[in-house]
């Protein structure tokens, strides 16, 4: 296995939730209900960032890397490949369908460089200069201390390691669907008095080019490159649309709020709103995904 200081039991885990929140409400417990599907949802745009990320890494053969929130454990597969078997991934994710589902994939890939473990992204359970690559992928944003997630990515990461971070914004993923649908939801969400999850400030700032270089900057890295890509997905109808799109964990939870009547409303009015763009060969959409690089001094 990877060096790594032993696991405390004791060390507090946090999820992102509020006191008043049932368990489903917190993307912890909504990835490992719905782990199963997880890659079917946008069509497969979670592995195509998560492939892309690891293209612009290339971790190196024999390279020790850090997956962090691995999901569905996309992004540890492709770095896996990249890594040979002289190399190593850790991939960690606190949802325990998520790892299993994980691990499962991993096994049908033959993949056997990779470690699957649970554990909080904002307290890494390794030694100090661990990784040769540390990467997290469309995952940032649902940390509820990113500033100290990234902290930690900069402790466990060797002197001149590589980091990787990519993140994406529901509100211009899978356009021009998502526009209506974001909107609709806020105007539903007022109108029901129902009670939207609160984002903090710092999850915004990790959609944008400046201010994640600036948050990744802040965290001790150094040379941080940025660019936009757009991820192209096509949807063949609105049942396509509304059974494998809409791609926001916030969306979900005001929808879990709903009555089944309320939700029934709420997909008739939005059909009426977007099902005019679906032609004979569907809608076919972009998601702007923002890749991340840089590295941590070698003094």
């Amino acid at each position: 296995t990877c060096p790594r200081s032993p696991c405390s039991t004791s060390r507090a885990r946090t999820r992102w939730s509020r006191s008043s929140c049932c368990a489903t409400r917190t993307p912890t417990a909504r990835a490992s209900r719905d782990a199963s599907e997880h890659d079917k949802l946008g069509h497969g745009l979670h592995e195509k960032a998560d492939r892309r990320l690891a293209d612009i890494l290339s971790p190196k053969d024999g390279d020790i890397c850090l997956d962090v929130a691995t999901a569905s454990g996309n992004l540890a597969i492709a770095m896996g490949q990249r890594v040979g078997p002289s190399g190593k991934v850790l991939a960690i994710d606190l949802a325990e369908g998520m790892l299993e589902f994980a691990q499962r994939k991993a096994r049908a890939h033959k993949a056997r460089n990779i470690e699957f473990v649970r554990m909080d992204a904002q307290n890494l359970e390794f030694e100090d200069n661990t990784f040769d690559v540390v990467a997290c992928g469309l995952a940032l944003f649902y940390f509820p201390d990113i500033e100290g997630a990234l902290q930690e990515m900069w402790r466990v990461l060797k002197p001149g390691g590589k980091l990787g971070v990519s993140s994406a914004d529901a509100e211009n993923a899978f356009s021009p669907l998502s526009e209506p649908y974001m909107a609709g939801l806020r105007k539903t969400s007022e109108r029901l008095n129902l009670d939207p999850p609160a984002y903090s400030e710092l999850a915004a700032l990790t959609r944008r080019k400046d201010t994640l270089q600036e948050l990744i900057k802040k965290a001790g890295f150094e040379g941080v490159q940025m660019h936009e890509e757009d991820i192209p997905v096509r949807f063949n109808s609105f049942e396509d649309w509304w059974t494998y799109g809409r791609g926001s964990t916030w969306g979900e939870i005001l929808l879990d709020q709903m009555t089944e009547e309320q939700r029934a409303d709420f997909q008739a009015s939005h059909n009426e709103e977007v099902g005019k763009l679906f032609g004979d060969e569907g809608v076919k959409t972009a998601t702007p995904v923002l890749f991340a690089t840089a590295v941590k001094p070698k003094k």
